[in-house]
């Protein structure tokens, strides 16, 4: 965002981290976020949420492009330039910093 170089996964690992504390943090009780926790893939999480009352932004979702292929390696197959590509896309840096900044 700031034009330094960067990793592509380590961008990929913290959008996740950073959309899960978000909807983690908007949890009302301990057992809600015990529940949060014990589930399993980002987007299931964010609909365990949602059941729960938090409402999380549709980018957050949208973003599953990034969290979900930068965190899937596959053997024998260009993992990095998909990720970085996408990456550079205004839109999803743009995203991207709102997750960071709001």
């Amino acid at each position: 965002m700031n034009g330094r170089a960067f990793c592509p996964f380590a961008v990929c690992g913290g959008v996740r981290v950073k959309i899960e504390e978000i909807a983690y943090n908007k949890l009302q009780n301990q057992a809600a976020q015990t529940e949060f926790l014990t589930t399993k893939k980002t987007r299931s999480k964010l609909e365990k949420a949602e059941e729960m009352g938090v409402v999380s932004l549709e980018s957050h979702y949208l973003l599953g492009i990034i969290y979900n292929e930068g965190m899937h390696w596959k053997d024998g197959f260009d993992n990095v330039s998909p990720i970085a590509s996408k990456l550079e896309n205004l839109t999803i840096k743009k995203l991207i910093k709102d997750v960071f900044t709001t």
